[in-house]
């Protein structure tokens, strides 16, 4: 009789272990996107403004800079980040695990070398302190306009310079120019700085994308694909609702609406067939171009395989 509850009781023992966690769902990591501030990152907080993400676990993870989104990636406290193109370049040299899964914004002005009223070209930068985050976007950007101007690097004195003190080391007299972008670009334009030079000279050149190591996303392939989705639903709720967008965007990045709106002619947002379309045929290109430029700038210190770097639907 012992026997018989002994083993009754094992059973229900066995049944408990079993079926016990099946009763409970597996609850997965948020999935931790890195981005600095940038009007072309703004739709992903827009989606989670208006709960598009809903279950999906997402967390956005705002930094100062792209140099701090960068670090944290190479340090796996993002899982994937936004970042310019030239920037995903310099991470893929050493972690040949990195791929893009789709583009997120074409800058077409946004990006832009802004001087002081006085100097009227690029020529007249020869011998001055210009301030750049030099580990990012800045300094292609600024390698680009040295080359329009007939210049190199040893006719100026670079100023390593965060981005969020653009504005402020500008209005100090510190720098005879800056290289900076959206939103700080406008608000140096008020400030009274000429833009001798800006990303619509160079199209196609810098583009921002969703980077994300290959194997999490094989994992999770379910999650980032909906994440996509989610993004360009956000694109669809921004043109359809510019003036609440606008509103909530501008309140996020500390500036009017109508200065929003305005550096919004800056960009682009390639729609989801656009995305498809150039990411299939003309990305090949515009890839090897900018990672020629990166290695005469040595801004690389290898080659980058082009070839086999996104995601393909």
């Amino acid at each position: 009789m012992k026997k018989t509850a002994a083993l009754g009781s094992n059973i229900m023992i066995l049944l408990f272990l079993v079926v016990l966690p099946s009763c409970f769902k597996s609850v997965e990591e948020p999935i931790k996107i890195g981005t600095n501030v940038w009007i072309g990152y703004e739709p992903l907080y827009l989606a989670r403004k208006q709960g598009y993400f809903g279950s999906i676990p997402v967390s956005l993870v705002q930094m100062t800079s792209s140099s701090d989104v960068i670090r944290a990636f190479r340090n796996r406290l993002v899982d994937c980040a936004s970042l310019t193109l030239d920037e995903a370049f310099v991470l893929m040299q050493d972690d040949k695990d990195l791929r893009i899964l789709f583009v997120m914004d074409v800058s077409n002005g946004a990006d832009a070398l802004l001087s002081k009223p006085g100097i009227r070209s690029l020529k007249e930068l020869k011998g001055k302190r210009i301030g750049v985050e030099s580990s990012t976007v800045g300094a292609y950007t600024l390698c680009r306009a040295l080359e329009y101007g007939h210049l190199n690097p040893n006719d100026i004195e670079i100023v390593a310079t965060f981005t969020e003190g653009h504005v402020a080391a500008y209005l100090s007299g510190e720098l005879d120019a800056v290289v900076s972008f959206e939103p700080m670009k406008t608000k140096l334009v008020q400030a009274g700085a000429r833009v001798l030079f800006d990303s619509h000279k160079i199209p196609n050149e810098i583009l921002d994308v969703f980077v994300v190591r290959n194997e999490l996303y094989q994992k999770r392939k379910a999650d980032f694909d909906a994440i996509q989705e989610q993004w360009y639903r956000a694109l669809g709720y921004l043109e359809a609702n510019p003036d609440s967008s606008s509103l909530f965007i501008s309140r996020r990045l500390g500036f009017s609406t109508e200065e929003f709106k305005s550096s919004l002619h800056g960009i682009k947002f390639p729609s989801k067939e656009e995305n498809q379309r150039f990411l299939a045929k003309g990305f090949g290109t515009v890839a090897q171009r900018v990672v020629d430029i990166m290695l005469d700038d040595r801004l690389l210190n290898k080659p980058i395989d082009t070839d086999d770097i996104v995601i393909l639907k």
